[in-house]
């Protein structure tokens, strides 16, 4: 599955490349979503189509997944006829927590995932997931005169006839989506409702969130089993992209893949995993976290960049080897040439390699 771009608003933008001014970011602070009292947004990537009631709210998801809630109430979301959950409103409702599942791993939470991909009007949920109005309709009762039991071992076939419906899902997709493919967004996408519920917002994202000038990065955004012999990444910007690639700062993190170190990001107070602080990370440097930076002050580098002006691509060489079946976050940023490290241009993503060949 693709992972690239997708600009949802300010909100749902993580550690991202950011071209704006500091005047319009001020300008701009008091529309920020996430600011807006009784707004929450229903994340799946956001999802726009899902029809949602409370006691004193009711309407449709937007493109940014929004919906309108009172603190304290249950609300009811729908796919058309379909019945997914009730929830009590909040900032972010994951899909998880339909299914009052923490890890979003439980059966019922892959299936409505799986069915939420796709049926994604564009086979694309970097943007957004849009449930065509084909996709609503056909989700009437003559579908499924029962309701739809995500917990089936038979989802697949359960499903089979809907996707199969002219107009339902994009003239790309022709099955389900993998639930590896699910289980793999998920595990973005739960971090992303996290981070807005407790008010860390888009500093607390892991995955790949860059704005329109980022066409894409290699190796892709939760990438699994890249080649630990990997000798270089790219980011590659856009043509009607104009800023300046060459004051950049890279850093590289790799951790074992393990069940200890689950949600690394990068955060305020540095590169984080759940369960452990930044200190308590860089203190197991040199035994468990491997460390691959690129500083211009530094005399030496584990990493360079070159920068193709005219296809305007930056290539990251990698002059010590990644090492196998790790998760790597790679974090890019931009001090602005002023000296001081406040991060305005940023982004990141990550990926992990498989065994050694």
């Amino acid at each position: 599955m693709k992972w690239t771009c997708f600009l949802m608003t300010m909100l749902l933008l993580s550690a991202c490349l950011d071209f704006s001014s500091d005047d319009d970011d001020e300008e701009d602070a008091d529309d920020r979503p996430n600011e807006e009292e009784g707004v929450g947004y229903f994340i799946d990537s956001p999802v726009q189509g899902l029809a949602y009631q409370s006691t004193s709210y009711s309407g449709v998801t937007d493109e940014d997944g929004r919906y309108e809630y009172e603190e304290g109430e249950t609300v009811t979301f729908k796919l058309g006829s379909i019945t997914l959950g009730s929830v009590t409103g909040a900032r972010a409702i994951h899909v998880s927590d339909l299914f009052n599942d923490p890890e979003a791993n439980d059966t019922e939470t892959l299936n409505l995932a799986r069915l939420l991909l796709t049926l994604d009007s564009d086979a694309d949920s970097d943007n957004g997931i849009q449930l065509s109005d084909s996709a609503i309709s056909a989700s009437n009762t003559t579908q499924f005169p029962s309701g739809l039991d995500f917990g089936s071992a038979d989802f697949d076939n359960d499903v089979a006839n809907y996707i199969a419906i002219d107009d339902v899902t994009n003239d790309s997709v022709s099955a389900l989506v993998s639930a590896q493919d699910a289980q793999d967004h998920l595990a973005l996408t739960l971090a992303e409702a996290e981070g807005l519920n407790t008010g860390c917002g888009n500093e607390c994202v892991p995955r790949a969130a860059f704005n329109e000038y980022v066409e894409s990065v290699t190796p892709r955004q939760g990438e699994n089993g890249v080649d630990p012999a990997l000798s270089t990444l790219s980011i590659d910007m856009t043509a009607d992209y104009d800023g300046d690639m060459n004051n950049l700062e890279i850093e590289i993190f790799g951790l074992p893949i393990s069940s200890n170190y689950e949600k690394c990001r990068i955060d305020w107070p540095g590169f984080t995993c759940n369960g452990f602080t930044n200190n308590t990370i860089f203190e197991l440097h040199d035994t468990i976290l491997q460390i691959l930076n690129y500083d211009a002050g530094m005399a030496s580098q584990e990493i360079t960049f070159s920068v193709n002006t005219s296809t305007k691509v930056l290539t990251v060489t990698l002059n010590e080897s990644l090492r196998a079946n790790h998760q790597y976050t790679v974090h890019v940023y931009n001090d602005g040439g002023s000296g001081e490290d406040d991060d305005d241009d940023k982004t990141w993503w990550q990926f992990s390699t498989g065994s050694s060949n």
